[in-house]
């Protein structure tokens, strides 16, 4: 199962993003869905959990801002009116996401360039059989 996430790809990756040994982004197929986990110490005092794309947890400010939108082949995750995550399944075996989690405080977004996380940006990388593609301190 392959993820397109920037400039990347990531295949049969358990995880695509942890922070301190905590999956905060999961991509599955057959169905297609989402998780995402917001670590409890981000500055901008979000927390939240989206457990294969349903929303199981929120807490915080402004947690009612929190919104999955779904179908068969498309998940989009939003704060407010920020999106923080949108997935579109190609084809039974292959993804393509988009993130920007800056609206939470987080520095991790996509763009033409690559994938940004903080100040790094990866570009045109290949991740394959991982429990963890992308790991954060």
């Amino acid at each position: 199962m392959n993820v397109s996430l920037g400039t990347n790809t990531f295949s049969n990756c358990q995880a695509l993003l942890a922070v301190k040994d905590f999956p905060v982004l999961k991509v599955a197929f057959d169905p297609f869905r989402l998780t995402m986990r917001t670590p409890s110490d981000l500055p901008s005092r979000v927390s939240f959990t989206i457990e294969d794309s349903a929303i199981v947890r929120a807490d915080g400010p402004a947690v009612e801002s929190l919104r999955v939108i779904k179908d068969v082949q498309s998940i989009a995750v939003f704060w407010g009116e920020s999106w923080l995550a949108v997935g579109v399944l190609l084809d039974p075996n292959n993804a393509k996401l988009r993130v920007d989690l800056r609206a939470i405080g987080m520095k991790v977004y996509d763009d033409e360039d690559g994938l940004h996380v903080g100040a790094n940006t990866l570009s045109r990388n290949a991740f394959a059989n991982c429990s963890t593609a992308i790991a954060l301190g």
